[in-house]
């Protein structure tokens, strides 16, 4: 699941997935976006999030309350253009609250 702009992911079960559960914005897109309460289990990626938006100050986006089973956890991510890769050895999944560029994460589990 994909969102770039004025958009909120809540409440879902994603299971089983190939690439990413879901994915926080594509490199300069993410605007405007809450992940909260949802539930990816056996991701390669559990919850991405661009990392234009994880390392600049003009975004807004809120990921919290979500737990991620069996895949890397929440991670800052770029689209290659052939797909989306994991940026270096971040992982937000288990903070409790920690604002990061224009990324606030908080009460994440990552298991």
């Amino acid at each position: 699941m994909v969102v770039e702009q004025d958009c909120v992911i809540s409440g879902n079960l994603i299971e089983n997935v190939a690439g990413v559960g879901v994915q926080a914005g594509i490199n300069d897109g993410a605007r405007d976006l809450v992940v909260t309460g949802n539930l990816v289990r056996g991701a390669k990626m559990g919850i991405g999030v661009s990392n234009h938006a994880v390392w600049s100050s003009v975004r807004s986006v809120a990921i919290s309350g979500n737990i991620v089973r069996s895949a890397s956890g929440v991670v800052p991510t770029v689209f290659t253009g052939a797909g989306l890769d994991r940026v270096g050895a971040v992982e937000c999944g288990n903070d409790l609250a920690t604002a990061v560029g224009s990324v606030t994460f908080g009460h994440n589990r990552y298991l």
